[in-house]
């Protein structure tokens, strides 16, 4: 094999700028470049639930210069959609990057302050509650799909291309909330008072917000916990000294 890498290397991913697969993208490439020697550069290629992302990576060679970031949503796509290819024979998994808590997050303007307040007015109100999701299979929808079934309430998912474009309807008040991945814009965000957390979707409360319940502790079990993940692939046939 010839010497790698000897070019930059470009990292596709596919959530737009501003939320927390954006921010996992931009900070492990950061942490690359040096320890390779080459530019690691952030290619941006939202849409299809990040397939689109996926897509583009499996259509350049398999020679290690064009990196995947792999959300959940290759987990969860294939039994979703026509992906147009065989996850288990096409990809070539890496590493794991995050686990993720996620939070159940509204806006200041909704009447509800707690998360069973938010179940009860969804149970009274079939489709009213709106909350909004990255894409079918992302963790957001993921998320608020498991509480619903486990709470036995409907609400009306409202799709977007990442989690960063919900933000300033929910502090207006034309979208009521999400699920979404802890990440530092999203702290300062409900350190400013724009958004409220209502509950964190696992068994510990979290160190940054210590006031923050669990789903726990708002009534509900274990089968509600849930953590978002980031990884990253390659094409297969891509070298094994490379992967």
């Amino acid at each position: 094999m010839q010497a790698w890498p000897t070019q930059p290397i470009t990292f596709v991913s596919g959530a737009p700028p501003g939320g927390t697969v954006d921010l996992v993208a931009r900070t492990v490439a950061e942490a690359l470049a040096p320890r390779l020697g080459q530019p690691v550069v952030v290619d941006v290629r939202p849409g299809a639930s990040f397939n689109i992302s996926v897509q583009h990576v499996l259509r350049q060679p398999a020679d290690g210069y064009t990196l995947g970031l792999a959300p959940i949503t290759m987990g969860t796509n294939p039994s979703l959609m026509n992906v147009g290819y065989d996850p288990l024979a096409d990809i070539v998994p890496v590493a794991q990057m995050s686990a993720v808590p996620v939070l159940i997050v509204v806006g200041p303007r909704v009447p509800y302050r707690t998360l069973p307040e938010m179940v009860a007015f969804a149970r009274a109100n079939p489709e009213k509650l709106t909350l909004g999701h990255g894409g079918h299979g992302t963790s957001g929808y993921l998320a608020a799909q498991l509480l619903a079934r486990e709470a036995e309430f409907r609400y009306l998912p409202v799709p977007f291309s990442g989690s960063a474009p919900m933000l300033p309807l929910i502090m207006s008040g034309q979208l009521d909330g999400l699920f979404v991945p802890v990440d530092g814009a999203l702290l300062g965000q409900l350190a400013a008072g724009h958004l409220r957390a209502l509950a964190v979707m696992q068994p510990t409360r979290l160190q940054q917000l210590p006031e923050v319940p669990t789903t726990r502790e708002a009534g509900f079990g274990p089968g509600v916990d849930f953590r978002s993940w980031h990884g990253t692939f390659l094409r297969a046939g891509t070298p094994q000294p490379i992967v």
